[in-house]
Order: structure tokens, then sequence, then C-alpha cells
């Protein structure tokens, strides 16, 4: 909860900008984000002399770490709770279809700058899920008005935005 706090004192402390919160939806296993790392850093150093855009890359040895964090390989596999289903568009009647097509499934719809996440119950099944999206929903998964996600990236709330979106977190 420091962390969160921190970004938000962060956030607010630089008006001038416009933040975005996000959490990711299910935990992390760090060391296999690491071993993935150093395999990625490998892949990089293999390649420096040859391409010019490698040298760069490691620039940003944050940035690598954190994109071998939030890739699928690293989810704490104990707990493969949730996936998520992003709905890109501020239709009410678009997200009554959703929870009616996807009932009891969803654990909770929030809000999101550009319409809405449903966090949805990993014991539904992901093909069931995209089963029941493509047989009732096709022309919004066609449209890319909803995507579903085996993991993500759940927004929590915007700052300095002038906006209600998100939730504030004690």
């Amino acid at each position: 909860m420091a962390a969160y706090k921190d970004l938000v004192d962060i956030a607010e402390s630089n008006p001038e900008k416009k933040y975005y919160i996000y959490v990711t939806l299910n935990s992390r296993d760090y060391s296999k984000a690491w071993n993935t790392f150093i395999h990625t850093a490998v892949d990089i150093a293999h390649v420096l002399d040859k391409d010019k855009f490698a040298k760069n890359r490691l620039k940003d040895v944050g940035g690598i770490y954190e994109s071998c964090l939030l890739q699928e390989d690293s989810i704490g596999t104990a707990n493969k709770l949730y996936f998520l289903l992003d709905v890109d568009a501020k239709s009410q009647w678009l997200l009554n279809k959703v929870v009616d097509v996807l009932g009891t499934a969803i654990v909770v719809v929030r809000p999101t700058p550009n319409g809405y996440h449903a966090v949805l119950e990993r014991s539904a099944g992901f093909e069931r899920i995209q089963g029941l999206l493509h047989k009732y929903m096709s022309d919004d998964l066609f449209y890319n008005r909803i995507t579903l996600h085996k993991d993500g990236l759940l927004f929590v709330r915007s700052v300095n935005m002038g906006d209600t979106h998100g939730i504030e977190i004690q």
C-alpha cells in the first residue's frame, strides 16, 4: 500500500502531467522473471555488433526486466486466478451484454478511461469464455471493442486528469 501512496504522491506533485495507475491482475514470480531477463540480456549481448538497436535496448535495463516480469510465463503458478476482459467502449448497453453473456464468471467490473475492465474467474476457462464471446458478441470482437486477456494490467485510477475514473485506495 505504501508503494501506491508513493505513486499518487509523485503524480500529484507534478500537476502538469497526467498519470494512469494500473496493477497486475495476477501475482508475479520474480525468479521466473529474472531467468527470462538473463536470457533476454544474453540474447541482446549476442547481437550487439550486428544490431544497431541492441545498444539502445540495453540502456533501458529496468524496462527490459519490467517487460519480463509482465510476460505470462512470469505469473505465479499457484496464483493464476483471473482473466481480464477489456471493453473499449463507454456503452452501458455493451457492458450489460457482457454481463448477460458471462454472468457468474465476472468477479468485478471497473470503469476505465475508455470503457471497462471485467475481471473474470480463471475457473470459467479461457476457451469457454472465448467461445461465449464469439457466439454472442462476435461483432464486438471484430471491431476491437472487447478483448480477452489471459493476464493483464487492471486500471486503478487516473491522477491529474480532472475525472473520476478509478478508486481511491486507503
